[in-house]
């Protein structure tokens, strides 16, 4: 079968997580074209796959000229026989003009559940996905579309403590900060201002704070413990390696290090509207109940960093974590529900015989 993947950019996660189901579906022998732009069409190329770039800009993805270079494409996509949407979500209405062909959407929030009206561009996706917790969605299961939570997406279990080549020389622990793809994502930059001094203070003289992540500071941050590492292939593994780990709580790479064990501290802050994203709240704070995990607020002082820090490092049930391991999908299971031939027109009839209105 051919498949065209269509991947938000804006950042690495929707790219890191479409990868995975990309190479699920190639392990079935399928033939698998990937299209994106900005940050996911970067990563795309550092991770050696082929991906055919849209040319948008990232801050500039919802816009008008994002939906028009997108369906410039389609005509040339005439032979594929199923379509997988990561979080573009005006994408399915406009695929549906050229092509009969099955959607399925990926996503892991919904314009229902941050008052940005109803989901009914969703209704030509065979089904939508959403890789992520049910109990972080303030929503009933249906919204203005079919949805359906089937977890975060497993991250490789890679080895804990192992440091790649490009941060074994570090002496003493090693914190690792991440910002995503986006260095100009604003709560990363908040992140990088109220976090990185509370660092510094807690960290020891031999600590190392290594920043995935390319520097917006111009060289600002002259402490000799800080190393800025850029935008690189091998993150994840860096992420794996480390004793501490501090990301932006609004993202999925939460969900990657809770799975993976690391000692996590993330920064959540108002992400739009001067108002906290509700799905990353409820996100974040399961995850402190099964990982060594736990939430910084933007009012954080100096104190609350070094009591967090010293509870994660000191937190660890294997019991709890295999728990929430496995609410998660593997790969290979999204694969099979994105091949899955489910249509959206059973499913509506199904909700008609039932007496339910739709």
């Amino acid at each position: 079968m051919i498949i065209t993947v269509f991947c938000r950019g804006h950042g690495f996660g929707h790219a890191s997580r479409s990868l995975r189901l990309v190479a699920a579906l190639q392990r079935r022998g399928h033939m698998v074209d990937v299209v994106s732009y900005g940050y996911g069409a970067e990563y795309f190329r550092m991770m050696g796959v082929e991906c055919e770039d849209a040319g948008i800009v990232d801050r500039r993805d919802f816009a008008p000229e994002a939906v028009a270079a997108l369906a410039g494409l389609l005509p040339g996509l005439a032979g594929s026989e199923l379509f997988v949407v990561d979080e573009l979500h005006y994408l399915p209405p406009v695929i549906r003009e050229h092509t009969a062909a099955p959607i399925v959407m990926l996503t892991d929030w919904l314009f229902a559940e941050r008052d940005l009206g109803v989901d009914t561009v969703l209704y030509p996706a065979r089904r939508t996905l959403v890789v992520d917790f049910a109990e972080a969605h303030p929503l009933d299961p249906y919204t203005a579309s079919r949805v359906e939570f089937v977890g975060p997406v497993a991250p490789p279990l890679l080895e804990r403590r192992r440091a790649p080549a490009a941060v074994a020389d570090a002496t003493g622990r090693r914190i690792v900060m991440t910002l995503g793809g986006s260095t100009s994502n604003p709560a990363s930059l908040r992140m990088l201002k109220s976090l990185v001094p509370q660092v510094l203070e807690w960290a020891r003289g031999d600590d190392e704070l290594l920043i995935l992540g390319d520097d917006p500071t111009a060289g600002a941050l002259t402490d000799r413990r800080v190393r800025w590492l850029g935008r690189r292939p091998d993150a994840a593994e860096i992420l794996a390696g480390a004793d501490l780990a501090v990301c932006n709580g609004n993202g999925m790479t939460t969900c990657e290090l809770a799975y993976l064990g690391v000692p996590t501290i993330a920064s959540l802050a108002p992400v739009y509207r001067d108002v906290h994203d509700p799905v990353s709240v409820r996100r974040t704070a399961l995850l402190a109940r099964y990982a060594p995990f736990a939430v910084a607020g933007p009012e954080a002082t100096e104190g609350d960093f070094a009591r967090l820090a010293e509870r994660v490092l000191g937190a660890g049930d294997d019991a709890r974590l295999a728990e929430l391991r496995s609410a998660y999908i593997s790969p290979d299971a999204l694969g099979d529900l994105v091949l899955e031939d489910r249509s959206r027109g059973a499913f509506m009839d199904e909700r008609r015989k039932g007496g339910e209105k739709v």
